[in-house]
């Protein structure tokens, strides 16, 4: 297995701020929605599209942070990639889906969502498409999930495809494939085209954004970090006055990132004041810009995330697919069956209740889904 060592990683610092934002989008997510169910409050559609935009801009970063540092290794195909992402999130998907049959079958059944045809689109992630069968059951978010699936798929057959074939024609064929389900699912039913084809640039955005910052991040390494010092003494003093410039001009380059995301963070809360709306084009634009330079001073900065805190983070990461899938019908339930009690600490009950159902369904799935994936790739790979 030849291998290529020279590949970007992310620094341990920039790697759980990325675990931080996914958790903080999952929560932004239930949040929103759950202030909208329950306390039905403006503030709700912001706070859900917030969290749905940051999953799609960190999605496409990260699969193609992933696709291109494993694409060192020449024996990685399509076939791995696709082994991985159904062990992300098929489990997930199977154990709600399971969950939602039972429990939406006590309280929800309304027979235009509680079907068989709805139960197999969704597994099959082509529920709220062309197809105009909608998601199952009583998770109305659900809706989003065929977009980011397809998107995976058409991306990683477009860069690992050719390792998988040596028939072009059969390259170009698949590829033709993904590209007219992406179509056809981003031109479905469910929402406004418009507000779809953001989301696919969001994802689109993901991607160059990470193509870029690798680029940059090297640049920076290349200009300011000194070489190693030499054991000669008038290259040693050379290089101490390298070394005091290289720090003088690393505080100014931090202080520039710092004041630059303080400049877009006062922009965008500004926009999405006078806007009130997440997917304003001007607020979308600046969000990518607002990760994208505290991803560089994440990169560049020596601050470190204590032990415990790494933990929480990982850990409020590691149930957030689940989190997303199961939100919106807990919250339901909660504000159907329990209208007497007052609606802020229901909302901080039900909040509670979605966060632990999520934690429990994950445990097996969710959060086992490496082991999961070595399993499949051992049997299958």
């Amino acid at each position: 297995m030849k291998k290529n060592n020279s590949k970007f990683e992310f620094s341990e610092t920039s790697s759980i701020s990325l675990y931080l934002i996914r958790a903080i989008a999952a929560q932004l997510v239930a949040m929103g929605h759950g202030i909208g169910i329950i306390l039905r409050l403006q503030i709700a559609l912001i706070l859900a599209g917030l969290g749905l935009a940051l999953f799609f801009l960190i999605s496409g970063l990260l699969i193609s942070y992933s696709i291109l540092n494993k694409m060192k290794d020449e024996n990685y195909t399509f076939k791995h990639f696709f082994i991985n992402r159904v062990s992300r999130i098929y489990p997930t998907l199977i154990a709600c889906l399971l969950f939602l049959l039972f429990f939406d079958g006590i309280w929800f059944r309304n027979p235009k969502f509680y079907n068989i045809f709805s139960f197999v689109f969704n597994l099959l992630l082509l529920n709220d498409t062309f197809l105009r069968v909608p998601a199952f059951g009583s998770a109305r978010q659900a809706w989003a999930l065929p977009l980011f699936w397809w998107i995976y798929l058409f991306f990683g057959w477009l860069l690992l495809g050719f390792r998988s074939t040596k028939r072009r024609y059969l390259y170009i064929l698949v590829l033709g494939f993904f590209s007219v389900m992406l179509i056809l699912i981003y031109s479905g039913f469910m929402w406004d085209i418009e507000s779809k084809i953001k989301f696919l640039f969001l994802w689109i955005y993901g991607v160059f954004f990470f193509l870029f910052f690798k680029e940059l991040h090297k640049y920076i390494v290349r200009r300011w970090i000194p070489n190693k010092i030499s054991s000669d003494k008038n290259i040693n003093n050379l290089t101490k006055i390298h070394e005091k410039i290289y720090l003088r001009s690393e505080f100014i380059l931090k202080l520039f990132i710092i004041l630059t995301l303080v400049s877009i963070l006062i922009l965008a809360i500004y926009i999405l004041v006078v806007y009130q709306y997440s997917y304003n084009f001007y607020f979308l634009i600046l969000l990518i810009f607002l990760l994208f330079f505290a991803l560089i001073y994440t990169q560049l900065t020596t601050f470190k995330y204590s032990k415990k805190s790494k933990k929480i983070i990982k850990f409020m990461a590691s149930y957030s697919f689940t989190l997303y899938l199961l939100h919106y019908t807990i919250f339901s339930f909660f504000s159907l069956f329990l209208e007497s009690i007052n609606n802020l600490i229901l909302f901080l009950i039900a909040y509670l209740f979605t966060n632990l159902i999520s934690i429990g369904i994950a445990l097996p799935t969710e959060m086992r889904h490496d082991k999961i994936n070595k399993y499949l790739l051992s049997k299958f790979a």
